[in-house]
């Protein structure tokens, strides 16, 4: 044997483990000769018997779906238009399963650059399909509730580790640090968190419901959320996940509270949002900028009443609240513009 042979020898013990552990086949196109040549693991993928049946055309329009078939009754365009590049289909097996297959192709040349032949792979990526499809589901499926009812849906593995993606969590608008796992912990109050994880604790060693209520942040402030999760089982009584929903306390008020309540911090805050220089929210307001000034530093008690008053209506009307919340502490929330 040459060196060359002894090489294609040795390495077909490693192609075919990798082709079995990837669920991954070889193909090739003779395409001076019109043949096609399936590795053992092509076979399996389309459930047919290598002792029985030659890969062929015929073979192919057998095999792949009829949606899906591309048409070769001219081969040379085919092999211009660069579809065997890379292209998704599906496979009919004998016994009518239908499995998805991601197959990439390259083109070989002659010397004098005619096609040779076409090498290539094929993948069965029907699981990894499935799953790709299930999360999209998932997440339109969250948005709408979150469009709905203004409430985060979230997933959970059976042991408690948060699964849902991380742009769903920032696309709910909810701040904190973006991230799986325990990290969007970050956003509840502190004096919270024990409480936050005996609840999910317990729910956890108990395989019941979960139920709490928290203070969390959102755009810097504090607002009350509350947090209910479901144990998901299947048909043999064994636990598969959770699936939650958090959301804002019913009966949270936004109304305005008493000016002499609003921190310094909050004004600046509220300023900063809007982006407002001290002279334009002067402007705005029709204060002086000496009265803004003075409410930041020192906060809204400063001030006269009717100058408190004037500056609240000022960023209602930019669509920015004051109000208390259940633990008695100052908020801002953000609306629309009246």
């Amino acid at each position: 044997m040459t060196n060359d042979e002894v090489a294609v020898a040795n390495s077909r013990p490693l192609l075919e483990f990798i082709e079995e552990t990837a669920t991954l086949g070889t193909w090739v196109w003779e395409i001076d000769l019109d043949e096609f040549h399936w590795s053992r693991q092509m076979f399996t993928i389309t459930g047919l018997d290598p002792a029985t049946v030659k890969p062929s055309f015929e073979l192919y329009m057998k095999v792949v779906h009829p949606d899906d078939q591309l048409d070769f009754s001219k081969r040379a365009g085919v092999l211009r238009s660069g579809q065997l590049d890379e292209r998704e289909f599906r496979v009919i097996r004998p016994n009518g399963t239908i499995r998805w297959v991601k197959s990439y192709g390259r083109m070989l040349h002659h010397p004098d650059g005619a096609p040779w032949k076409m090498v290539g792979f094929a993948q069965d990526v029907t699981e990894k399909r499935a799953h790709r499809i299930g999360h999209a589901a998932h997440a339109a499926l969250g948005a709408t509730v979150f469009a709905l009812t203004d409430a985060l849906v979230w997933l959970a593995s059976p042991d408690g580790s948060q699964i849902d993606q991380a742009d769903w969590w920032v696309a709910t608008r909810y701040g904190g640090k973006p991230g799986i796992s325990w990290s969007r912990m970050d956003i509840v109050h502190p004096e919270d968190l024990s409480n936050v994880r005996a609840a999910w604790s317990r729910a956890l060693a108990e395989n019941r419901s979960y139920h709490v209520s928290f203070r969390g942040q959102v755009g810097g402030v504090y607002e009350r959320f509350v947090s209910h999760a479901e144990p998901v089982h299947d048909a043999q009584r064994g636990l598969v996940g959770w699936i939650g929903l958090t959301m804002r306390e019913r009966g949270e008020s936004h109304e305005p509270a008493a000016a002499t309540n609003i921190p310094g911090p909050l004004i600046r805050a509220a300023r900063a949002y809007l982006g407002y220089s001290v002279q334009k929210l002067a402007e705005v307001s029709r204060l002086s900028s000496s009265t803004i000034r003075r409410m930041e530093e020192g906060g809204a008690g400063q001030v006269t009443r009717d100058s408190e008053d004037t500056l609240v209506r000022a960023f209602r009307n930019a669509g920015i609240n004051f109000y208390v919340d259940r633990t008695g502490l100052t908020q801002l929330h953000i609306g629309v513009a009246s």
